[in-house]
């Protein structure tokens, strides 16, 4: 009676593992006649042939053939049928574990061992059940679209499944150890929680990767459309220019203004286009704004690599800060100056990133108290510019004045 009872309930935890990964795929069965003819097929295989060789043996043959079941009979993907495989056989052998380590707490329990082992497998077929509720679907299949983004090859997925196996297996054959069932319980939680970890890891390093990509994509548009700007404004100054030698003095001097007011609007250098992906956008806003016909702007970039992509994104967050003070000193103090110059370097080595950031001044620069709080050498201003940034671990600045021109060197760790 005993062994036909055990057909019975191998037969039941072969239609919840069924019925879990069609829940949890949303495929419908084909062939509903091939699939029972499949179970019942299993059973007789089982009774006479598998229940005779370990529970270890048993457990891998009847995972592999449920999985040719579900395959021929909902024609699944490979990578999609090994994904729930692997899901529904961690929640099988969680629930396995846990309810062989609560009736390995009670001693009295051991005389029912048989019993409690057909409780177990109603447990495990119970939450495989489960597994049709909306909730955990929505959950498991967020999963299932993070880890495929990984594009993991199907030996990852096997791994993950061995591992689990081989903690049902040590913890069958070591049941009446308890300390060593809860060190097992302990490992396979925390396989799984570093498991799930890694994945979400790994998926918000895809997402910044993609985010770099369409920022890249943007930032190329963008130049492009700043660059046919400027042709456009050029062509049609040089046409105004034309209509003047056609016109009357009254008409010659509209046009004057009209050139006058395109020339004043988006002044940027001849070799903008130099300025590397990541503080471009920093910079145009600072030239932008300082709107100034006269100041004269050198910009030479030696840069190999994109700026976003070697920096963390707190060092990126330093640099933009670090990079809009001195910017924002350097055309103030250029824009007062006679010359008014500014020199723009970008160059890297192995280790770091250096930004040089020339320009001309007027006056006198105390360049031992600059940088300390409160000192300023502007007529309005507070000095807590610089003074933020040397008090950054992550960037460093150096000061000097060289030639009569002020020179800021902006160095920050890849």
């Amino acid at each position: 009676m005993i062994n036909y009872l055990d057909v019975i309930m191998i037969m039941a935890f072969q239609i919840a593992m069924i019925y879990a990964v069609k829940s949890l795929s949303n495929y419908k069965i084909k062939n509903k006649l091939y699939l029972i003819f499949g179970i019942v097929l299993y059973a007789i295989i089982y009774r006479f042939i598998i229940m005779k060789h370990s529970a270890e043996l048993s457990t891998m043959i009847s995972i592999f053939y449920t999985t040719i079941i579900i395959k021929l009979c909902t024609k699944m993907n490979m990578k999609n049928l090994l994904y729930y495989m692997i899901v529904v056989w961690i929640i099988a052998i969680m629930v396995d574990i846990i309810v062989m380590f609560i009736v390995n707490c009670f001693s009295s329990l051991s005389s029912n061992e048989l019993i409690f082992k057909y409780i177990g497998t109603l447990m495990i077929v119970g939450s495989l059940l489960l597994c049709g509720n909306k909730h955990i679907k929505k959950k498991i299949n967020h999963l299932k679209n993070s880890v495929f983004k990984l594009n993991l090859s199907y030996f990852s997925f096997l791994i993950m499944l061995l591992i689990y196996f081989v903690l049902g297996s040590v913890c069958i054959n070591n049941i009446d150890d308890k300390g060593f069932i809860i060190l097992v319980i302990f490992i396979a939680i925390s396989v799984l929680i570093f498991v799930i970890n890694f994945v979400f890891q790994q998926i918000q390093i895809i997402s910044l990767k993609e985010s770099i990509k369409l920022l890249n994509k943007n930032n190329e548009f963008y130049i492009n459309l700043i660059d046919d700007y400027r042709i456009l404004k050029h062509n049609l100054i040089g046409n105004l220019n034309g209509l003047k030698s056609v016109t009357n003095k009254k008409t010659r001097n509209l046009i004057d203004d009209l050139i006058k007011e395109y020339n004043s609007i988006l002044k940027l250098p001849k070799n903008f286009k130099e300025i590397p992906t990541g503080i471009n956008g920093i910079i145009y806003e600072k030239i932008y704004s300082a709107n100034n016909p006269n100041l004269k702007i050198k910009i030479e970039n030696k840069l190999h690599h994109n700026i976003i992509e070697v920096l963390s994104a707190r060092k990126y967050n330093a640099l933009c800060e670090a990079l809009g003070v001195t910017i924002d000193n350097a055309i103030e103090a250029a824009v007062a100056s006679k010359e008014k110059i500014i020199y723009l370097e970008f160059h890297e080595d192995c280790d770091q990133i250096i930004f040089k950031i020339i320009n001309t001044f007027n006056g006198n620069v105390d360049l031992d108290s600059l940088g300390t709080k409160n000192y300023t050498s502007k007529n309005k201003g507070h000095g807590l510019g610089l003074f933020s940034i040397l008090n950054k671990k992550d960037i460093k600045l150096t000061t000097c004045i060289k030639n009569n021109k002020f020179i800021n060197i902006v160095t920050i760790s890849k």
